[in-house]
């Protein structure tokens, strides 16, 4: 009862002030807040968002709705010690270049671990040159993340329509055959 409404407080509190990412930091140890999209980019539209110092327990579904209003969202639960997720990767990358400039986002987040994993997560963004929306979440959002998901595990893949509905907790990985014909139903819905 008491997490419900710390859960309904905190999303209050990020609606009516406008806040994007509460008090999440990026690498450069500025703030995201309502003037940026505070985030690190580079020419590949890789875009990094480090909430791992973040102490707010607040739902990071409820950010990512705000922000890809009006989008397909495609996410990617991973962490930098799961090799299924890493192989997956490559094939996400290919994907994404097929819904370039169409309603879609594809968003990553990544599940904490020890700091030498999570250094590991932003070198291998890097190195990758991973397209898309990269969210290194701490530990209450991953928590928060898999209850709201039913999660048992990653890679996990999730499906939400441009209404904002979760339309598959358990969507084809991007290697499957299935994900593009998905992908573009929700699109052309």
């Amino acid at each position: 009862m008491i997490n419900n409404i710390h859960k309904i407080l905190i999303t209050s509190i990020v609606i009516l002030f406008g806040i994007k990412l509460a008090t999440c930091q990026i690498n450069n140890n500025e703030l995201i807040g309502n003037n940026k999209d505070a985030i690190i980019e580079n020419q590949s539209k890789v875009r990094i968002y480090d909430c791992r110092k973040d102490t707010l327990k607040y739902d990071l579904l409820d950010t990512l709705l705000l922000r890809y209003k009006n989008r397909v969202i495609y996410i990617d639960n991973w962490s930098s010690w799961c090799s299924p997720c890493l192989k997956e990767m490559d094939y996400s990358v290919e994907l994404q270049k097929e819904f370039v400039n169409k309603e879609i986002v594809f968003v990553f987040l990544c599940i904490p671990a020890s700091s030498y994993y999570d250094n590991l997560a932003t070198s291998i963004v890097n190195e990758k040159q991973i397209p898309g929306e990269h969210y290194f979440m701490n530990y209450w959002q991953a928590v928060l993340n898999q209850e709201r998901f039913k999660s048992k595990g990653i890679p996990r893949y999730m499906l939400i329509n441009k209404k904002g509905i979760i339309i598959d907790n358990d969507a084809p990985w991007p290697s499957s055959a299935q994900i593009r014909g998905k992908l573009n139903e929700l699109i052309n819905e």
